[in-house]
């Protein structure tokens, strides 16, 4: 099982904004289960973020 954490925007002006995290055994459905997760809103732009791909520079309460 592996965590990502899923970033979208509905326009280019818009930053990307963290949406929702979800745990997948398979990449392939990773689009199917974020898009039932979050519905099917007009998203122009959605990236997911593997959890162990993130490198910290500060967390609370941890010290990297």
């Amino acid at each position: 099982m592996k965590t990502y954490h899923i970033f979208a925007r509905k326009q280019y002006q818009e930053p990307l904004t963290l949406i929702t995290s979800l745990t997948t055994d398979e990449k392939q459905d990773l689009q199917k289960h974020v898009l039932q997760h979050t519905g099917d809103e007009e998203w122009i732009e959605m990236i997911a973020v593997p959890e162990d791909g993130i490198a910290y520079v500060v967390r609370e309460g941890k010290i990297q």
